[in-house]
């Protein structure tokens, strides 16, 4: 269980910390997400609304990568772990692929987490 909560902190920090140089200057995706995408849709003359909705759904996804270590005891918590980050990534890859490549360490965290979280299944339902 202490290995999954290390495994989600991972996942959540990589999601947001991951950051590029580019012409010197650090491009992080929490830049992106949080400060650069609002204000470049949300600024311009021409509103991609399509665009601006898809990243309400990634911010609202985000925010429950965060909370999947505190919802790590709840029934749902399975379908959680697989639904967020995939609706994140896919949604990151759509709006932004230039910043979907950097969410690679955390795909690959996740994919760890699901494994872990299916040995921990397995190993309750022996337990039964």
């Amino acid at each position: 269980m202490k290995k999954l909560i290390f495994f989600l902190i991972l996942m959540s920090l990589s999601s947001l910390f991951m950051g590029i140089s580019i012409n010197g200057v650090m491009g992080h995706i929490y830049d992106f997400e949080f400060i650069g995408f609002p204000r470049s849709e949300l600024t311009s003359s021409t509103k991609h609304y399509l665009l601006i909705i898809l990243w309400l759904i990634a911010i609202i996804s985000h925010i429950f990568i965060f909370m999947l270590p505190i919802l790590i005891k709840k029934p749902y918590f399975t379908k959680a772990l697989i639904f967020a980050p995939l609706t994140y990534f896919a949604l990151m890859g759509i709006i932004n692929p230039v910043y979907s490549l950097l969410l690679v360490p955390a795909l690959i965290i996740w994919l760890i987490c699901l494994w872990i979280n299916k040995n921990l299944n397995t190993q309750k339902a022996h337990l039964i």
